[in-house]
């Protein structure tokens, strides 16, 4: 079990939805961002609009009539694997700066950027000089699931869980 199930299971708990990032360039992103947005909101008219970068889409999102949480509660939007958007542009963590400062800070949402490249997330989203920097409210650097602990969270017996021997 890694990041990205742990993350789909907290989205069964809270309003929110997850976006796996592409290498396929922003625009291709923003437009895939879009059509899990508007799953999201339950507007498939969301998806066919064209959204001409990360601003536009995330506004929209915001001020659409269906994005609205429960009191008290926050949408949780994941975006993983933000890495390869930075791969693809270098300006991306200043763009989420923009966005963040500008539209998400004042709404009810909880911002998720996972990713796994360590080293990427750790200068260029985490870092001192990211555009990022101090906006976050918490990180987690998860480590592989020891095998003692496998048994409570597999539905599988010891045998299937012991390592194969070698030959």
């Amino acid at each position: 079990m890694g990041k990205t199930t742990l993350l789909a299971r907290l989205l069964q708990t809270v309003p929110g939805f997850y976006f796996l990032a592409s290498e396929e360039g922003t625009a291709r992103n923003v437009q895939d961002f879009s059509h899990y947005a508007g799953e999201f909101l339950n507007d498939p008219d969301f998806e066919r609009s064209r959204y001409p970068d990360w601003e536009t889409v995330i506004k929209a999102l915001v001020r659409h009539r269906n994005f609205s949480p429960p009191p008290g509660k926050k949408v949780v939007i994941v975006i993983d694997e933000f890495s390869y958007l930075i791969a693809r542009d270098r300006a991306t963590p200043s763009v989420f700066q923009k966005v963040w400062d500008t539209v998400l800070s004042e709404e009810p949402v909880m911002l998720v950027i996972s990713g796994s490249s360590v080293s990427t997330m750790e200068t260029e989203v985490l870092g001192y000089s990211s555009p990022l920097y101090g906006r976050r409210t918490g990180q987690w650097q998860l480590a592989p699931l020891s095998y003692p602990y496998l048994r409570r969270f597999l539905p599988y017996d010891e045998e299937e869980l012991s390592p194969v021997p070698p030959l």
